[in-house]
C-alpha cells in the first residue's frame, strides 16, 4: 500500500468512526459540547493509532495473521477511550449518560463517596464499549461491501 492509499485508509476510518460513535454518543445521552468533544477527541486519539498499526502489521504477515490481532488493538482503544471518559474533569456526567442508568445512589450508607466514582468509572467504560461496537459493526459492514 503506497503513502496515498495509507491516508485514504485512515482518514475513511477516522471519518466512519467519528460519524457512527458521535450519532450513537448522541442517542445514548451524550449532550453538551464538552462531551461531544471529548468522544471525538478520543477517537482521534485512538483510530488513527489502530489502524495504521493494522496496516503496518499487514504488509509483513497474512491478512488472517492481522485480523487475529484486531481484538487487542480495539480493547486498547477502549480501554483507554473508558480511561479518557471517566478522568476528564466531569464532562461525561454519569447520571446523565443512559438515561440515568448509573444514578441510583445509595443515600446516608457511607457509600456516598465510593458510588460516584464507580459510577462514573462504570458508565464510562459501558460508553467506551458500545460506541467501539457500534463503529466496529459499521466497519465491517462497509469492509464486506
Amino acid at each position: 500500500m503506497d503513502l496515498t492509499g495509507i491516508f485514504l485508509t485512515l482518514g475513511t476510518s477516522l471519518l466512519l468512526t467519528l460519524s457512527v460513535e458521535l450519532s450513537f454518543a448522541f442517542l445514548l445521552g451524550v449532550r453538551g459540547r464538552a462531551a461531544i468533544l471529548l468522544v471525538a477527541l478520543a477517537n482521534l486519539a485512538t483510530n488513527p493509532v489502530v489502524v495504521y498499526t493494522y496496516i503496518v502489521v499487514r504488509m509483513f504477515v497474512s491478512k488472517g495473521q492481522a485480523d487475529r490481532l484486531m481484538p487487542l488493538l480495539e480493547t486498547g482503544a477502549v480501554v483507554l477511550e473508558a480511561w479518557l471518559y471517566a478522568n476528564t474533569s466531569g464532562m461525561m456526567d454519569p447520571d446523565r449518560l443512559f438515561y440515568g442508568m448509573f444514578s441510583a445512589g445509595r443515600e446516608g450508607t457511607g457509600e456516598e463517596r465510593k458510588r460516584p466514582v464507580f459510577r462514573a468509572g462504570m458508565a464510562a467504560l459501558l460508553l467506551s464499549v458500545l460506541l467501539n461496537a457500534a463503529s466496529f459493526l459499521a466497519g465491517t459492514l462497509v469492509n464486506s461491501l
